[in-house]
Order: C-alpha cells, then sequence, then structure tokens
C-alpha cells in the first residue's frame, strides 16, 4: 500500500505538470487548417421571415479516441543461439603455485516474444526463454533424449503493459532494465548478498536478462529541438519480509523496495543517462528493527560519431551496510537471515533455494565499476571492444580491497540479416588482497546466432 500511494502520488505530480505543459503548449500552437471544401453554387436566397431564428447550438468538443493500428497488431521477434567455448583459468598463489586447467563446453540460449499493439497508446510485450544472455551449459547425458530427456524450464523475461499516450508514459510487470556500470554493481549485490565483488566480470543481464518485476513512471521534459530530456522513476520489490499481525496496534512490514531514477538526456549524437537507485530495509534485523540501506549512483554515455563508429563510457558507484541491522546490541546476538543470500555458486544441492546466513560480521561495502568501449562497422559485420574495472572494498576488514580489470573483443560477422558467426575472447582478471598475487580466466568461443 505504501508503494502504491508513493507511485501514485509520484503519478499525479508529474501528470499535473505536464498537464500544464501541453495546455500551454496547445495555446501557443497554431490549429491545423480543415482542407477546403468543395465548391457549390449558393442556393437562390430564401424569403425574410418575421419569426427569428433558433439561435446555433454550440459545437460539442471532440472526443479523444485512441487509433486502432493497422495490421498486423503482432510483432515476433526470437532468437536461437550456440556457443563453442573454452575456459582456461591460470592462477598464481602468493606462495609461488600456479594452478591451471581448461574446460570447453556447449553453451544454448534461446527466446521467443511477441509485442501486441491494440492501439496507438497501449503496447503489451511478452518474451520466454532461458537465461539466454548469460546461456547455460549443454549437460549431456542425459540431456534432451528420448524416455531420459531434462526438463526444459524457460521463463518470461518480459510480460508488461505500456501506456504512452505522448506527454507520459506507465510500464508495469516484468519491464525492461537496461544494463550500465551501475546497474552492474546492483546486480551482483543481489547475486552475491549485498557483496560488489566481480562487477565488472558479472553485467546486469547475466544476473536478470535484462529486467525487473515492478512499475515504470516517466514523461519527456523537452522533446523538440534538437535536445530531449525526460525522467523516468522506477520501482520494485527487491526482498519481501512478512509479519504477524500486531495487537492493538498496526504493524508494517519492512519490505525491501528498490527505487531508481533516470533522466535520459540527448544531445544531437551524445547520449547521457545519469540514474541513482536507493533500497530502504535492505538490510534488516527482524528482533530489533535495526534497519539499513543499499544505495548507489552512475552515469552513462553513448556517442554516435557517425555511422560506422560509436563510443561508450560509464562509471557507477554504490554502498550499503549492516550496522544497525548485522546484531541485537542487548543481547550480542547475531542478525540470521533466511533467504538466498550468499554465494550461489556454493550451493552443492540445485534443490536447496534457502540459505540460512548469519550476520555475524559487520560491514561497509562500496564498490564502483567504470567501462569504455567503441563499435566499429568492417565489412560485412561490426568489431565492438569494451573494457571494465571494478573494485570492492570494506570499511571494516582491510583484507577487502579487490580489483577486476576485465577485456571484451568480438566480431559479428552477418551471413545476412538473420545469421551472425561471432569469434569473440574475453580476458577476466582479479586482483585480490591476499591469496593470489593475479587470476586470470580467459574465454576464447565461437557463436553462432540466428535471429528474427
Amino acid at each position: 500500500m505504501r508503494l502504491v500511494i508513493s507511485l501514485a502520488c509520484m503519478l499525479a505530480f508529474c501528470a499535473s505538470a505536464l498537464a500544464a505543459d501541453t495546455s500551454a503548449a496547445a495555446k501557443t500552437a497554431p490549429a491545423t487548417e480543415p482542407a477546403p471544401a468543395a465548391v457549390e453554387p449558393a442556393p437562390a436566397a430564401a424569403p425574410v421571415s418575421e419569426t427569428p431564428a433558433p439561435a446555433a447550438k454550440p459545437a460539442e468538443a471532440p472526443v479523444k479516441v485512441c487509433a486502432p493500428c493497422p495490421s498486423p497488431l503482432l510483432t515476433w521477434g526470437g532468437l536461437a543461439m550456440y556457443r563453442l567455448r573454452d575456459e582456461i583459468i591460470t592462477n598464481y598463489r602468493t606462495n609461488g603455485q600456479r594452478e591451471e586447467k581448461a574446460t570447453f563446453s556447449g553453451q544454448i540460449a534461446y527466446r521467443l516474444g511477441v509485442k501486441v499493439k491494440p492501439n496507438d497508446q497501449t503496447l503489451l510485450q511478452f518474451d520466454i526463454g532461458n537465461d539466454w544472455y548469460a546461456t547455460e551449459e549443454v549437460e549431456g547425458l542425459p540431456g534432451n533424449y528420448w524416455t531420459k530427456r531434462n526438463p526444459m524450464t524457460p521463463w518470461f523475461d518480459l510480460a508488461y503493459a505500456q501506456w504512452d499516450p505522448g506527454y507520459m508514459h506507465i510500464q508495469a510487470g516484468i519491464i525492461p532494465v537496461a544494463g550500465t556500470p551501475l546497474m552492474d554493481l546492483l546486480g551482483v549485490s543481489i547475486f552475491f548478498g549485498r557483496d560488489y565483488k566481480n562487477a565488472a566480470h558479472i553485467p546486469w543481464g547475466v544476473v536478470t536478462n535484462f529486467s525487473q518485476t515492478g512499475l515504470r513512471i516517466g514523461a519527456p521534459i523537452v522533446k523538440d529541438g534538437p535536445v530531449s530530456v525526460g525522467v523516468d522513476a522506477m520501482s520494485t520489490v527487491l526482498e519481501m519480509r512478512q509479519i504477524a499481525a500486531g495487537i492493538d496496534t498496526m504493524q508494517l512490514n519492512p519490505v525491501a523496495t528498490e527505487f531508481e531514477l533516470e533522466v535520459p538526456i540527448k544531445v544531437a549524437g551524445l547520449d547521457a543517462l545519469p540514474q541513482a537507485f536507493i533500497i530502504p530495509n535492505r538490510s534488516y534485523n527482524m528482533a530489533t528493527g535495526g534497519s539499513d540501506i543499499e544505495f548507489g549512483a552512475g552515469l552513462n554515455l553513448g556517442y554516435k560519431m557517425n555511422d560506422g563508429v560509436c563510443f561508450r563510457a560509464g562509471f557507477g558507484y554504490a554502498r550499503n551496510s549492516n550496522r544497525n541491522s548485522y546484531k541485537n546490541f542487548t543481547t550480542g546476538t547475531p542478525n540470521t537471515i533466511y533467504d538466498t543470500y550468499g554465494d550461489p555458486f556454493a550451493i552443492t544441492s540445485k534443490t536447496d533455494t534457502v540459505n540460512k546466513i548469519v550476520d555475524s560480521v559487520e560491514f561497509d561495502r562500496w564498490g564502483t565499476n567504470l567501462n569504455v568501449g567503441a563499435t566499429v562497422k568492417m565489412g560485412p559485420g561490426k568489431l565492438d571492444f569494451d573494457f571494465n574495472l571494478s573494485s570492492e572494498q570494506d570499511m571494516y576488514n582491510v583484507n577487502v580491497n579487490n580489483w577486476y580489470p576485465f577485456f571484451d573483443l568480438k566480431y559479428g560477422w552477418a551471413l545476412n540479416k538473420n545469421f551472425i558467426i561471432m569469434p569473440r575472447v574475453r580476458l577476466f582478471f582479479t586482483e585480490p588482497k591476499t591469496g593470489y598475487n593475479n587470476e586470470l580466466k580467459t574465454r576464447p568461443e565461437l557463436i553462432f546466432i540466428g535471429t528474427f
């Protein structure tokens, strides 16, 4: 209810401000002249009557009607991808030992989607597939064989409705959320349980497939001329917490709600996206009511030099702690959390979806993430290069001061507009504070992509 009320207030404020702007614009903009009617011969003059003619009825204001879209109403799209991957690990320990291994695998990705546009103001989109951005490892036996098939479990990464009359827009459901360096930090915080490690290695799309379940309200502020500016506010429940009913008092559940604000700006060939998020009750102690927030801010830039060359850059900073919630300060009992916090890779059983985590150590963590990259059209395809650098620190642990450089080079060779062959190589570096001098993961791939 609190979320609905806050978003309703936000919607009312945006709508009133924008309605005033559009009203003022309507007063100054000249009306479109009607097409001239066909000229007919003038009728003979009617005899003059002494009885006055009745007053003409005032014209009724036209009613705004959503124009139905021309056929087709459905737009289909899909992707099928297969990757041949070799992953080579070379780690150098501080004691002089070297760890090495190479793992060959096949990776599969697929998705199918449809957009439905029943009128010029409404859009519905549904996409279903597997973890198509991260891809899934081909396991082999028992595999997809007769009587021994592994269950295929596609899920919806998009399922939302959008209303856009022009002066504002609303999206509700499983909505698209673009990846940026800031969102990469939030993604690993969700994935690893409030930890910013590997933000440069694990992008937002790997964790979320570029979507979250929630509500977005936005509007264009300036949309005419060489400059366009808008504002978008988005919210989603990041962690649901249930409570018992109060006796002679109203109890409010301490849900962890993510609020995100974006201000997209476009000036000629330059795109800028300042953004920020805040999550009240990110860490919460149900026994004491102690609460801590998570917050972050960042800027993403893109510049199109010409039709063949474009550049991109971005930076993000995020921080969270458990200083108020990690224990009962009266009894000294640490906070116990029953949810999906913890390292997902450490789960030994695929049926173990709940981890018991004890916040026995106080932390105050922050992370940074930097990205620079370029895309160049070259021959029948395009060349992409990206460099990322992220870090994590902890105010209460001097051993947490790790850096994560990342290089990505790929060339998409388009055999035609629907089929691409892409050689790709990525280098994942880790410069840890303790244990290793450095860690390196080299991942060459040959990728086959079909789209429509």
